[in-house]
């Protein structure tokens, strides 16, 4: 690897439909802590084994439910940068190489959202909207919308702060791009707490797979 990689004939590497290299046995996965706990919201026995949930909210109704494709019909995730961090934003040789994070969209999408590559374009969610720049590209699943993590600053020195009446150092450019914060959305089934929308088995606020639309401006 350390030399550029490793290389061999695609083929070499299947036998028929299955994988060369392959676990053969049986792999059990239990989380005995995980599989005795009852979710303090809905009254449902989480499974120790992994298992799949469909996006929903606190109540456990589907989040499709509350936002219908027809009307959100993309998902947006995050993806993080090999190039930035959340903190690297000042690091002036590295804004050099990449110096804002455009909004990828499959191609697909972006025509039936009368988008071209390059474009400005405005993503919005049930909870918020940013605007930016359209990178149209096939390497993207259809439905889907990726923010690159680690732009969009509102400090950092992008905002500018006087101190004792004194204006500190700031850069507007340390603020370019987009900040998929900005889009994270209430759980619409809260209604007697305001609250965001928190993941129903880790309690972590949402980032991925929030219901969106897109639009060229």
């Amino acid at each position: 690897l350390s030399r550029g990689g490793r290389f061999a004939p695609f083929e070499s590497g299947w036998e028929g439909e299955l994988m060369n290299s392959r676990i053969n046995t049986t792999l059990c996965i239990w989380n005995e802590t995980v599989g005795s706990i009852t979710h303090s919201m809905t009254g449902e026995k989480l499974p120790g084994c992994a298992t799949e949930f469909g996006a929903r909210f606190a109540d456990g109704s589907p989040m499709r439910d509350h936002y219908p494709e027809q009307d959100w019909p993309l998902l947006v995730t995050s993806y993080k940068s090999h190039i930035m961090s959340s903190s690297s934003i000042g690091a002036e040789r590295l804004r050099m190489i990449h110096p804002e994070n455009p909004i990828s969209i499959n191609r697909k999408d972006a025509e039936r959202a009368g988008v071209v590559h390059g474009q400005g374009v405005r993503l919005i969610t049930p909870g918020g909207q940013v605007e930016g720049i359209a990178l149209v590209r096939d390497g993207i699943v259809e439905g889907a919308i990726a923010i690159e993590h680690g732009y969009g600053h509102t400090e950092l020195g992008a905002r500018a702060h006087e101190l004792n009446g004194e204006p500190l150092p700031s850069n507007p450019r340390l603020g370019a791009g987009v900040n998929q914060n900005l889009l994270g959305l209430m759980d619409p089934t809260r209604t007697d707490v305001k609250n965001v929308w928190l993941d129903w088995t880790s309690g972590a606020a949402v980032r991925q797979g929030l219901p969106a639309r897109i639009e060229a401006i």
